[in-house]
């Protein structure tokens, strides 16, 4: 563990960039706390995904510098948005996400009188539930567990890792390799920016590249490893810190909330610890760890809208939805599971409000208005329909994912029980120990979930929290059971349950928190209206809830030996998993090739033996950079086939000619991912480097080769 201390230059300087460029711009438009804070990664996100796309289409080079040009953009864009926002009505929404309200008074018997009625003194709260500022007790409540929480989750990580140890899973190859050309190239837009990755000779190919724009400023081609390892421990915290914002937007008032669902979330391992290791997509993590601070944002928004007429909805809440829209889109280009994901979490509580909204505008102004801003909504969503439906590449893809992943369906009587709980061990792949580590930890969350769900049916706000929480529940039991009527629809989360147990979490935490609140009820009933309290029984109350969040805290880090197994298994060298593809002598021969190498070399090997590290960790390109081989590409497609027969094939030698490939790394054991790949590669395999080759390097069964077969 000692090694990462090293590495703690370069967390901060990633800390700082993500968190305080959008933080300060959007605390120009007012928005403060916790919330301001949750949206600061989300406008670095979008900034750099959409700064690199503007960049690409200008000719400009993407970097470190253009990051830091861009954010300035967006925080003198909140400065002039906010000087022309200061001699407007007072009286408008404030951009805390709800309408100002009167002054409240203090009554001596704990409670506070104001527009909203009357409260217990602990229910109120600035800022439309969101904390308004880190001095107030649930604002250093959550300044003290949002480090504890971050630490229960990382740690176990960083024991059994190094920065500087590559993770071996076949996702993280394609994005590492991706870093490199975009360090290379200058060029990290998602339409186009990442066509190298699929072949060395295709047609422009558009894939999200969000995440690479934002990791790639801080990274140099030779530190592509420590810089990706690194990231992974902020991702964690960027999670944490919007569950706090969207806590805050859910319960307004309740200013215990927003630390005890940050003190819950350790006890969840499938995210974000699962989809950063053994299942490491780190593009949807990023996306998954944004996506609460895009919903605050979202709830604090349509909290103001509610019976507003259209004109002034749009004079009010105008540059708050541009705002929304834009944090949309930027989330989207790291990955397009965040748009899919707010839908499904969203639709219901948009529905209700709507219909809520529609009835009250009805009352006050007739049915006119309604009709219209229904008919707008109603051609938005045929707008979308029938995007869906006939843009050509986007159409094929959605047809794709929703048909490519209907396996064997999965009828085990607990998948329900796996979904309710966020199981995240998978069934034969851990110790007994493990398995009833989270056994122990899931009765726990299934208790608070129940509790939960029971406690959300009482109140309309909690209403809405459970619609949402079905959704996603059912999306995780479709992904694990693999039938029923949502099959489809889970295709989009790629049939994978962790990703779509990442969704659920984002409900399920505050579900368990309100559990924690009815628990404590229970335990302790609150005082009736008009019968007098102790200060003893305030005291007691007081207690409970720092209580639960401290059992909390325990609870997450007691899952520290599944979290350090699951980082094990894709970090270590000495470990067994199928996706390991190097081992120590390998890995130091990977490094080596930058001494061995011409800096133009370009090197073909099969990417399942370790050749495509290369890049990552001795910056010389590889033709297969991906672990995905493309039939379309025909020359590569061709080489995999037949390169071993380059003394007694010309074509072998005019394909290697036509894109300069001049090296070649080559294992003579052909055993690796749990399969003979001289069947899936034959040509990779059984080459004679007697005749044609010159030999550079070796280790183990690798061989590091000059070609001088074709002259």
């Amino acid at each position: 563990m000692t090694a990462w201390w090293g590495a703690l230059p370069r967390l901060l300087v990633m800390v700082a960039v993500l968190f305080v460029p959008g933080a300060a711009g959007v605390h120009l438009l007012g928005v403060r706390g916790i919330r301001g804070w949750s949206l600061g990664p989300l406008v670095a996100a979008s900034v750099a995904g959409t700064g690199a796309v503007v960049c690409a289409m200008a000719g400009i080079r993407w970097d470190a510098g253009a990051l830091a040009v861009s954010l300035g953009v967006f925080v003198a864009a909140c400065a002039l948005s906010g000087l022309l926002r200061h001699g407007q009505d007072a009286d408008r929404t404030t951009w805390r996400g709800s309408p100002r309200r009167s002054p409240t008074v203090r009554r001596a018997d704990g409670t506070a009188s104001g527009r909203r009625g009357t409260a217990p003194e602990e229910d109120s709260h600035a800022s439309g539930g969101v904390p308004a500022s880190w001095g107030d007790r649930g604002g250093r409540a959550l300044t003290l567990v949002l480090p504890l929480a971050w630490l229960a989750t990382v740690l176990p990580v960083l024991a059994v890792s190094t920065p500087t140890s590559p993770i071996q899973q076949y996702d993280p190859v394609f994005h590492m390799n991706a870093l490199w050309l975009v360090l290379r190239d200058g060029d990290a837009s998602s339409f186009g920016g990442l066509t190298r990755m699929f072949g060395m000779d295709t047609t422009p190919v558009t894939v999200p590249a969000g995440w690479h724009a934002l990791v790639a400023p801080f990274a140099s081609a030779t530190t592509i490893v420590p810089t990706v390892n690194v990231f992974s421990l902020v991702v964690p915290l960027v999670w944490l810190v919007g569950m706090g914002a969207l806590a805050g937007a859910l319960f307004p008032g309740r200013r215990g909330v927003p630390a005890l669902v940050v003190a819950l979330a350790p006890t969840v391992v499938v995210f974000p610890t699962y989809l950063l290791t053994k299942y490491p997509a780190w593009p949807n993590a990023l996306a998954m760890a944004l996506l609460p601070a895009l919903i605050a944002h979202g709830v604090s928004t349509l909290s103001g809208w509610r019976g507003v007429p259209v004109r002034e909805l749009l004079a009010r809440a105008g540059a708050q939805a541009v705002l929304f829209v834009f944090l949309l889109v930027g989330t989207c280009l790291v990955h397009p599971l965040a748009g899919l994901s707010l839908v499904l979490l969203g639709l219901p509580a948009v529905v209700v409000v709507l219909a809520r909204r529609w009835t009250r505008l009805v009352r006050l102004h007739g049915g006119g208005l309604v009709v219209r801003e229904a008919s707008a909504g109603a051609a938005v969503v045929v707008a979308v329909w029938l995007g869906l439906r006939l843009v050509p590449g986007l159409a094929d893809k959605l047809s794709t994912m929703t048909d490519a992943y209907q396996t064997v369906p999965n009828t085990d009587w607990y998948n329900p029980l796996k979904a309710f709980v966020l199981w995240s061990i998978v069934d034969g792949d851990a110790s007994a120990a493990l398995t009833d580590l989270q056994m122990a930890v899931s009765v726990v969350i299934a208790t608070l979930t129940a509790v939960g769900l029971v406690s959300c049916l009482r109140s309309r706000a909690g209403q809405y929290l459970l619609a949402s929480w079905l959704g996603a529940w059912l999306l995780t039991l479709t992904t694990l059971m693999r039938s029923g009527p949502l099959l489809p629809v889970a295709g989009l989360w790629y049939m994978s349950s962790p990703r779509a147990m990442a969704v659920q979490a984002v409900v399920q935490l505050p579900v368990m928190a309100q559990g924690v609140r009815a628990i404590r009820d229970l335990v302790d009933p609150p005082a009736r209206a008009g019968s007098s309290t102790t200060a003893r029984h305030r005291r007691t109350r007081d207690l409970l809830l720092p209580t639960s969040v401290v059992v909390a805290l325990v609870g997450g880090a007691t899952m520290a030996p599944l979290r350090a197994d699951l980082t094990w298994r894709v970090y270590s060298l000495d470990s067994s998993f199928v996706s390991v593809m190097l081992d120590p002598a390998t890995e130091r021969l990977a490094e080596r090739a930058s001494q061995v190498l011409p800096s133009d070399a370009v090197v073909l090997g099969d990417p399942f033996n370790g050749s495509a590290y290369l890049q990552i960790l001795g910056d010389r390109e590889v033709v297969f950079p991906q672990l995905y081989f493309r039939e379309s590409n025909t020359d590569e497609e061709y080489l995999r086939l037949h390169f071993s027969q380059i003394s007694t094939d010309p074509q072998v030698c005019t394909i290697l000619q036509r894109h300069g490939i001049d090296h070649a790394w080559i294992d003579s054991d052909p055993w690796h991912a749990g399969a003979d790949q001289s069947l899936v590669s034959p040509g990779l395999y059984g080459v004679d480097l007697t005749r044609g080759f010159e030999v550079l390097a070796t280790a183990a069964s690798v061989s590091l080769v000059r070609i001088t077969a074709c002259g």
